[in-house]
């Protein structure tokens, strides 16, 4: 996120600037980089802060010729609170693991290895007997020892009955 405002603060500097002083322009660029809308929200940081638009140069003075009341802004500002609604919030997760329609019937499953693999080394281990399915857990046979498995590191197995396993 850091890394992300300084590439667009380098940019909007390297845009604005024609001289060497760039610390004159800082000002100018944080201004602008303040009101510009967001991609995602379509609002800007100042506008979810204070909402309403920052007044920016050239919009400095009000076009209102008559006396400020502060009746009547509370009125306003009440009328347009009540018609904001909440922006849908964003989610920027993984999509959920696709799960085999055969694991949740699957007597024998693979256990996905999560450490870090050598080049020739096999993703999953050899099959282990299912004990009891379970709706995000699986209890598995480990070599006579039953353990929990997360079902997003399960595959279904297709084992050969006649073969021990």
């Amino acid at each position: 996120m850091v890394e992300r405002f300084h590439r667009m603060l380098k940019a909007a500097l390297k845009a604005r600037l024609t001289g060497n002083n760039w610390v004159e322009e800082l000002p100018w660029v944080l201004l602008g980089l303040r009101t510009a809308p967001r991609e995602d929200l379509v609002y800007s940081s100042t506008e979810l802060v204070y909402g309403e638009p920052l007044t920016v140069p050239g919009k400095f003075t009000p076009s209102q010729a008559s006396p400020w009341s502060a009746t009547e802004f509370l009125t306003a500002f009440r009328a347009k609170t009540q018609l904001l609604k909440p922006r849908p919030t964003v989610h920027y997760s993984k999509p959920h693991t696709y799960l085999p329609p055969s694991l949740l019937t699957a007597k024998y499953v693979y256990i996905r290895t999560d450490t870090a693999k050598t080049p020739l080394q096999r993703p999953y281990t050899h099959p282990y007997t299912v004990l009891a399915p379970g709706e995000k857990t699986f209890l598995v046979d480990m070599g006579g020892r039953a353990e929990r498995m997360s079902i997003d590191r399960l595959k279904p197995a297709q084992v050969d009955p006649t073969k021990p396993v």
